[in-house]
Formats: C-alpha cells, sequence, structure tokens
C-alpha cells in the first residue's frame, strides 16, 4: 500500500512539474508579446501626409481606418492602424491596418476568378493601388445562425439563384 501512494504521490508530483515549466512557458511567452507590443506602439500608422511627400498625389478622403488619395487614374489606399468604434476614433493598434489590408487582398485575390476587381498592386503590407472605377452601392450583412433557421418556403441567396433570377 506505501508503494502504491509513493507512485501516486511521484506521479502527482511529475505532472505538477510539468504543469510549472508549461505556466512558466506561457508566462515567458505571455512577456515576449508584451514587450513586442510595446516596442510596436511607436511603429503605428495613424497618419498619413503622403501627398506633401509624393508628387502628383492628392488627398481626397480621411476615413476612419483608410486614407485615400487620387493618382490619376488610380487611388492609393493606404490602411492605417486606427481603431475606431461610434464614428469616432479611439487609439491605434500595432500591425492592424497591415492585417486588414493584407486580408482585403487575400479576398479580392480569392474571387477574382469570379468577378474582376480594381486591385492593381501592393506596393507595401499597408498601400492598395486600385483603378478608379464606377462603385455599385451594395452591402450585404448576415448573420449565419439567422441563415440556418429560414423557413423551408424562403430561399437562401447563392451565387446559383442570382443567376438564375429574373432581372427587373
Amino acid at each position: 500500500m506505501a508503494a502504491r501512494n509513493h507512485l501516486s504521490i511521484s506521479a502527482t508530483l511529475s505532472d505538477n512539474l510539468r504543469l510549472d515549466g508549461a505556466l512558466s512557458a506561457n508566462l515567458s511567452r505571455r512577456d515576449d508579446v508584451i514587450c513586442a507590443a510595446q516596442r510596436s506602439l511607436s511603429n503605428c500608422l495613424s497618419e498619413t501626409h503622403l501627398h506633401q511627400t509624393v508628387p502628383g498625389l492628392r488627398s481626397i478622403a480621411r476615413g476612419k481606418v483608410r486614407d485615400i488619395y487620387d493618382w490619376g487614374d488610380y487611388l492609393v489606399l493606404i490602411t492605417t492602424d486606427r481603431q475606431s468604434a461610434f464614428d469616432r476614433v479611439l487609439a491605434s493598434i500595432p500591425f492592424k491596418g497591415q492585417v486588414l489590408n493584407e486580408t482585403s487582398l487575400w479576398w479580392f485575390n480569392k474571387t477574382e476568378h469570379i468577378t474582376s476587381n480594381a486591385v492593381f498592386s501592393s506596393p507595401d503590407k499597408n498601400v492598395t493601388i486600385a483603378k478608379k472605377c464606377s462603385v455599385f452601392p451594395v452591402e450585404f450583412v448576415g448573420r449565419v445562425d439567422e441563415l440556418y433557421k429560414l423557413p423551408q418556403n424562403q430561399h437562401r441567396i447563392t451565387p446559383e439563384s442570382l443567376n438564375d433570377s429574373p432581372v427587373s
């Protein structure tokens, strides 16, 4: 009986030591992430003034997140790190603009076989150069949980159903 308790205590101690090691590693990783974030705060892209330094660019809009410049037949869209809510800029978050711009570019790339888009190039992780085009002002907002609750007599909108719909 004593040997069995000794094995049980030994196994428990071993498990606790592994858990302590994992917690220490997680705390170390947490500290590394916090230090990296603090170093990055000074690198936030909150303001752009390209029209003051790049000949031929004209500032046409400063949005909550993007700054837009006219460049002849093209628009230069700079995605900043500004965070906004309720139509107010609240703060800047390091790399937010880069993540947003690269996510947009990923989706434009994934859907270009369906329809062409205005993206011409992306010379920087925060920058998209787009061809000027006419905007078709449509916005779709949907919640996945609501789509699954549709009654059977209602139809979901899919690319196939749009092609089959009569044009009025």
